[in-house]
């Protein structure tokens, strides 16, 4: 499923859909193709990188989190159903968000984040991953990404993740 979903995305991206029509279409698609009860989250988006706008439908995932300079948290949750649960009518059933970021920074992340474990191998939650991206924020994209990452691998306590793991950062 997943990777039908992929395909689908490249195939919209290409022409240019609207990000409502384009998760509406993926969803319909997928729920006339897929197989015992599967069904695909994601968040759909893109970045005008002049305007620092960014839009997103948000499929049933984990919440969107945009992050301010001094380390607040605005969480965008999920308003749209996962794809391939139920066909849907109209593409209204995918909320677009919009935001500009002005020098903020936008976070979408898998349950691999949310879900690993701290040190005392509680899950971390929304509230604990927001503590993770603070604790390794840097001027530094690349170095940000790793710091949340190696804090996740040697939480883990087995230097092996229990799930995958995909964090995505827009913004200066």
């Amino acid at each position: 499923v997943m990777a039908k979903a992929s395909t689908l995305f490249e195939v919209l991206a290409q022409d240019k859909v609207d990000l409502d029509e384009m998760a509406f279409y993926m969803n319909n698609d997928l729920f006339n193709t897929k197989t015992s009860g599967m069904f695909v989250t994601g968040i759909v988006g893109k970045y005008d990188i002049i305007s620092e706008e960014v839009s997103w439908v948000n499929a049933g995932h984990q919440p969107a989190l945009i992050r301010d300079s001094k380390g607040f948290f605005k969480d965008f949750e999920s308003k749209s159903p996962p794809l391939g649960v139920i066909k849907q009518k109209n593409k209204s059933t995918y909320y677009l968000n919009k935001e500009k970021l002005n020098g903020r920074r936008f976070y979408a992340f898998t349950d691999g984040l949310s879900e690993s474990l701290n040190l005392k191998l509680e899950e971390l939650g929304i509230e604990g991953t927001k503590e993770i991206i603070n604790k390794n924020y840097n001027s530094s994209l690349d170095v940000e990404l790793n710091g949340i990452s190696e804090e996740v691998i040697n939480n883990s306590k087995k230097d092996v993740l229990s799930d995958d793991l995909t964090v995505l950062v827009i913004g200066k």
